[in-house]
């Protein structure tokens, strides 16, 4: 427990190092703006904490840590990777458009209609940009890819500690500090870790159903339900897809009171009656709200992934060939193993360039799968099935629902993080009960197995 009690007693420590080194940075850099930004998202995300979870430490600690880490990390990749912001990029090529849009906007010195506009694919970005960008101006700061990514470092620091507050909401029977240590892990070697130092409006996503989930551990009351709904309309303002899906997390609010009944016969009945609920909710949607646009944005979405996928080789292809009905599985699965061997996600097509600061990534991969196969060996199992939560329960189909639907158009396997903190919850809960030498076994066979499968697609390419 040396690393819980470190975290716990230097949190002040790990604090003073983050502005210690935003000070560095914004006069490195000459950009006040670096020192402001910092310190505004680092106590926002503290503020939300304090609100949430006014009790704990743990969760509070875990964030600043976490904060700290990726805010380094963050740094370290932009420095390396990110020199012409025309066209250098880390991982992901949307970055490029994120950032290039804000400093034609800004040259421009245009208006938050303006901003919308050109965001229009997800507006709620749009606000931040804006924000971003006038508060820089404001103080006589430099609009950069770096200033624009200490938003990424709050949230995905903030879904690690949001991830540990839910897990210990659920798994009640488990040591705090054994959760703080899995959580731990989950910071490290999960995809967060590398996301957390990309600009893409995935993780704002994660974010938000990651607090909607946490919401729903706490007890139903009018607040929550309200601040449900607002989260299901932030949502919307990223991913219109992503909104229409976290519709299901405010039927999910009442179908908590449905879990408490003590007749199973009214339990079927409301479960029913809410999935009718949620399609009736569906339905209403697209008839109040204008959604021509929305259906434009979901077809062109769907046309560019059709496109790629035709023309792209591999698997992938192979897939996309097969009937409908069972693209959805085997997408899921090519998401969960994609790529083979994981190091080749140290490889930008685009670039034709290696950047091995995606080793983490590619671990992280190797770890996912690791998490999959604890999973799908103990899923059936009566003594797993007889012991596990109920909220826990529905949190796992909603996430499975959610991998299902998402894959349906897509194998990326970053549409599918939203639910990933649901489904090491899940793993957490089979892992801490399984035996010692059943862990070893399998994790010597999955290393030895997928060793194997790495060498034979080596050769095979």
């Amino acid at each position: 427990m040396k690393m819980y009690n470190s975290i716990i007693k230097y949190r002040n420590f790990y604090a003073f190092i983050l502005f210690f080194l935003s000070i560095l940075i914004s006069v490195f850099t000459q950009n006040i703006s670096v020192l402001v930004h910092t310190t505004i998202f680092f106590f926002l995300g503290f503020l939300l904490l304090k609100l949430i979870d006014k009790k704990k430490t743990e969760a509070l600690c875990i964030y600043i840590f976490f904060f700290l880490i990726y805010y380094v990390f963050t740094f370290i990749t932009d420095c390396i990777y990110v020199r012409n912001y025309n066209t250098d990029f880390f991982y992901a090529l949307d970055s490029v458009k994120y950032f290039g849009l804000s400093v034609y906007l800004e040259k421009n010195n245009a208006n938050i209609q303006r901003y919308l506009f050109e965001y229009r694919f997800a507006p709620g970005y749009g606000y931040i940009v804006y924000f971003i960008c006038k508060l820089s101006n404001f103080i006589g700061g430099t609009n950069t890819v770096f200033l624009h990514k200490i938003h990424i470092v709050f949230l995905s620091s903030s879904i690690i500690s949001y991830t540990y507050i839910i897990g210990r909401n659920l798994l009640q029977n488990l040591n705090p500090k054994i959760l703080f240590k899995y959580i731990l892990l989950f910071g490290f070697i999960s995809h967060f870790f590398t996301f957390s130092a990309i600009l893409i409006r995935d993780i704002h996503i994660v974010f938000l159903y990651t607090l909607s989930f946490l919401i729903l551990t706490k007890k139903n009351d009018l607040t929550n339900f309200l601040i449900l709904v607002l989260l299901s309309f932030l949502v919307f303002q990223f991913r219109v897809a992503n909104g229409l899906f976290s519709i299901i997390f405010i039927l999910c609010f009442f179908y908590k009171n449905v879990l408490e009944l003590k007749s199973k016969r009214k339990i079927k009945i409301y479960t029913v009656l809410l999935a009718l609920l949620a399609l009736i909710i569906i339905g209403l949607f697209n008839s109040l709200i204008d959604l021509s646009d929305i259906d434009d944005k979901a077809t062109n979405y769907e046309a560019y992934h059709d496109e790629m996928l035709k023309n792209g080789s591999g698997l992938a292809k192979t897939i996309y060939k097969l009937p409908v009905i069972v693209r959805p599985f085997l997408f899921t699965i090519l998401s969960q193993l994609a790529p083979i061997p994981a190091f080749q996600v140290t490889f930008l097509s685009v670039t034709k360039q290696y950047q091995y600061l995606l080793l983490p990534l590619a671990g992280s991969v190797i770890f996912w799968i690791y998490v999959d196969i604890i999973i799908l060996f103990n899923f059936f199992k009566k003594k797993y099935r007889k012991n596990i939560p109920n909220l826990l329960v529905v949190f796992l189909i909603i996430s499975l629902l959610f991998i299902l639907v998402t894959s349906a158009t897509s194998p990326e396997f970053r549409r599918l993080l939203p639910v990933y903190p649901i489904i090491f919850l899940y793993f957490i809960f089979i892992y801490d009960k399984i035996r010692l030498s059943y862990k070893r076994n399998v994790l010597t066979l999955y290393i030895m197995a997928y060793a194997m499968i790495s060498i034979i697609f080596i050769f095979l390419k």
